[in-house]
């Protein structure tokens, strides 16, 4: 991520906190929000099962809030916030990512990893909608460039985007 040793790392819609652990064991200051109490829960038993300290003098630093995203309460706080396959749940991309943006310091930086709209009919796309009726979960990919339209429209600027490739 580029950011220095605890850095404030914000994890937007966390869920059981895999990489709020991850985060924290890197040495940031990690503070998860996810709507769902169970899955808040399952995060904070996760962190307080690390053995510290982490590394050379460092404990793994972490909190979590259940709430609403549209409710963050902190303006200026964090150095970095990651949405991390969490952005596909929310109703309205660009007020979500403007909360997140009031959160940030000036500078700070918004990582969103999501997944890749699937072209119409293809196999891909077929593997979703299986994948959806399976679990009843909703998966709703992006777009790449309207995910780079939604980013600037809630008034991030220097956007780049990297490509993940695997099979």
């Amino acid at each position: 991520l580029g950011l220095g040793l605890r850095a404030q790392v914000l994890d937007v819609g966390c869920g059981p906190g895999w990489l709020s652990e991850f985060l924290a064991r890197c040495g940031y200051s990690v503070t998860g929000v996810d709507v769902s109490e169970d899955m808040v829960r399952i995060a904070r038993e996760r962190i307080a099962a690390i053995e510290e300290p982490v590394g050379a003098g460092i404990d793994a630093l972490a909190e979590f809030h259940a709430m609403p995203v549209l409710e963050l309460p902190w303006t200026a706080r964090f150095d970095a916030a990651i949405l991390y396959d969490a952005m596909h749940h929310f109703d309205d991309e660009v007020e979500t990512l403007r909360v997140i943006r009031r959160t940030l310091v000036p500078g700070g930086r918004l990582y969103i990893h999501e997944g890749v709209r699937p072209d119409p009919g293809s196999q891909g796309e077929q593997e979703l909608i299986a994948e959806m009726e399976q679990y009843g979960t909703l998966e709703s990919p992006f777009d790449p460039g309207y995910l780079v339209d939604v980013v600037g429209d809630a008034g991030f600027t220097q956007v780049t985007r990297f490509a993940a490739v695997d099979d």
